[in-house]
């Protein structure tokens, strides 16, 4: 970690560099070659990409090359290659290490050879045109690995260009959406962010001393110092005709009220999540959008979040909603395709809570209105509405209060009501207030749990599953048929990446819910609940549908 003003000093020529890199030069001084190594072995250790035999990997911007040893001894049988645009920094690497890569003098922009994985470590925070060079890195490779200082900010504001400084640009979660938005990148893989102790952290020392000093320095009117971390980004680059083709088949397979388009994906369908659709192309591809969208949403959460919201606050990372925010998100995505440009669909979000979710649908043009029982969600989205990103559409809020969702007749285009209905007991009012508010034709998309153990009564049940489904079929048309799974690729609350980790209640615990329940609610006039008895064993229903003309 650089710190001097002498040490900061940008360097603007190529002849700058040569000496910077030449023996006993600025790069040795300052440990280069040391941050190099320690960056290397940081990102063999967070990569999630496998490195097969036979891959090519491009280090780009390698410096002295110190990187390649520790990813030839990590990847055992890839071939490895570097280049920097320093004929220095090149002749020495080769010196070193020309029986473990080839070398090439080149910069980032002139790259002409296509490798299975790039490798950009401490580079794209030295260009204001960062995004150029991602879009430039991702041309040539399948996967584009992005290294760089997370949240990095001068005198508490984000980097701007500086002659006297190395570093331009501030880098956060959602810093690479754009090759998203772009159809360039079909997915980024959720952003790790780490400390790089003896490389880019603060030191032992610091980490204590610098909290006791944060604490004082708002009272200076000095800005808090936070702990120098990386953040890596892995993005795996579209295949350009795949993506028309799909984009093509989404726009003609949506929008025939009651007709059974032929599945494109994994998600064109109703019926149960399965395993398999975890690890499918067009999950991943929208996962790997909301995460980030997500951990964007968690960043700001300080700036709005009550103590008194009772919700999980990482909904994203639970066993049903790592396959039910895609499967709603890919609909609602595809059905926006269908609708009139200058139109500004309203999509209610049905028992909302607060989360990342209504502002990531906002920003592909929803104006999304959550409703909730919770006069804490109200107070919540009011202040996350100021601070998190989410144009050019919009995201309000309106209080349930009664059996009434608080909408007109035929007000919304869309809605989404996701794992709410099976902890209603009366779902018969929500289900007809869901079909009133709709527009005749509007799209309705349904998640919830379905239980698997008949002595957990807690989730919905045989009986109260049909039940649901006739109402259901009653109020609204399927857009698609529910499709036959095999019961070992179910998804449930015991096998997903997220599993519910819930044990057996005791007889005592058994006995007094029960006594409540069915004793005592009854005794003052209140509707009985639920009970779980057992150990939860849930899997999840989605279903997509039209209301009739």
């Amino acid at each position: 970690m650089l710190q001097s003003k002498e040490k900061h000093k940008r360097l603007a020529t190529k002849d700058e560099w040569d000496v910077y890199f030449a023996e006993g030069g600025g790069w040795e001084v300052n440990k280069g070659r040391e941050q190099t190594r320690l960056f290397a072995k940081a990102f063999c250790m967070h990569t999630r990409i496998r490195m097969k035999p036979g891959y090519a990997m491009l280090d780009s911007s390698c410096a002295l090359g110190d990187a390649l040893p520790v990813f030839s001894k990590r990847f055992p049988g890839i071939r490895l290659y570097g280049c920097d645009f320093s004929t220095e920094a090149i002749r020495r690497a080769e010196s070193r290490f020309s029986s473990e890569a080839s070398f090439s003098v080149a910069s980032v922009d002139e790259i002409t050879e296509t490798y299975d994985v790039i490798y950009s470590s401490a580079t794209l925070e030295h260009f204001q045109d960062y995004k150029e060079k991602a879009r430039s890195l991702l041309q040539h490779c399948r996967y584009l690995c992005i290294l760089v200082p997370y949240n990095e900010q001068r005198h508490g504001k984000d980097l701007e260009y500086d002659p006297d400084t190395h570093h331009v640009v501030t880098f956060r979660y959602d810093s690479f959406n754009f090759l998203l938005d772009e159809g360039l990148a079909e997915m980024i893989y959720s952003p790790k962010i780490f400390r790089v102790p003896k490389a880019w952290s603060w030191s032992l020392r610091n980490r204590i001393v610098q909290p006791l000093k944060n604490i004082v320095r708002p009272l200076l009117n000095r800005p808090i110092r936070r702990d120098n971390k990386m953040i890596l980004f892995e993005i795996k680059r579209a295949d350009q005709d795949s993506a028309r083709s799909a984009e093509a088949a989404s726009e003609s397979e949506v929008g025939m009220i009651g007709s059974i388009p032929e599945a494109k994906n994994v998600f064109n369908r109703s019926g149960l999540a399965t395993l398999s659709d975890l690890s499918s192309p067009d999950h991943q591809a929208i996962y790997s959008k909301l995460e980030i969208e997500q951990a964007a949403f968690l960043d700001k959460e300080s700036e709005f979040r009550s103590n008194e919201y009772t919700w999980p606050r990482d909904p994203l990372h639970n066993f049903s909603r790592v396959w039910e925010y895609p499967y709603v998100y890919n609909h609602l995505a595809a059905y926006l395709k269908t609708l009139p440009q200058d139109l500004k669909p309203v999509v209610a979000d049905v028992g909302s809570g607060v989360t990342f979710f209504p502002f990531s649908l906002a920003k592909i043009g929803y104006q999304v209105v959550c409703t909730d029982i919770d006069p804490i969600c109200k107070r919540d989205l009011a202040l996350a509405r100021k601070c998190v990103p989410h144009s050019p559409g919009t995201v309000d809020f309106r209080l349930i209060e009664g059996s009434r969702i608080p909408f007109e007749d035929s007000e919304c285009d869309a809605l989404y009501c996701i794992s709410v209905l099976e902890h209603i007991p009366d779902f018969e009012k929500t289900i007809a207030e869901m079909a009133r508010i709709l527009k005749p034709g509007g799209l309705c998309l349904i998640t919830c749990d379905i239980n698997l153990q008949p002595e957990d009564g807690l989730q919905l049940d045989s009986a109260q599953y049909t039940r649901l489904m006739s109402l259901i079929d009653s109020s609204f048309l399927r857009v698609y048929p529910e499709r036959t799974i095999h019961p070992a690729d179910i998804l449930t609350t015991r096998n997903s990446p997220y599993p519910l980790n819930g044990s057996t209640p005791g007889s005592a615990r058994i006995v007094c819910r029960l006594m409540k329940q069915k004793i005592l609610k009854p005794l003052l006039g209140r509707r009985p609940g639920r009970v779980r008895i057992a150990t939860p064993n849930v899997a999840v229903l989605g279903l997509v549908l039209r209301k009739g003309m």
